[in-house]
């Protein structure tokens, strides 16, 4: 039986500019994960690490939305709620 387990990330009313920030340093630290994990793989086994490879124009194109919508915030001098849950699930392979 799998049991999922729920867990708060983020949970605030931030201003535009703040939740850019923190925002673009989550998005920022998986693509700087990928691309880590691809090059070890480049560089171990001479293939490029599949997952990373799928999930890097992924994560770029919503990086790219993300700086979109806040930067309108921004210039509306509106706030952003964000709201982010983890949800970790053991499973069998």
């Amino acid at each position: 039986m799998n049991r999922t387990e729920q867990y708060t990330l983020i949970d605030g009313t931030f201003d535009a500019a703040e939740a850019g920030d923190i925002l673009y340093d989550l998005f920022s630290f998986k693509i700087n994960y990928h691309e880590r994990k691809n090059f070890s793989s480049q560089e171990r086994f001479g293939v490029d690490d599949a997952n990373a490879v799928r999930r890097l124009p992924e994560l770029r194109q919503t990086l790219k939305q993300i700086r979109e919508h806040v930067a309108s915030a921004v210039a509306a001098d509106k706030k952003l709620i964000v709201h982010s849950e983890v949800l970790i699930t053991i499973t069998e392979i």
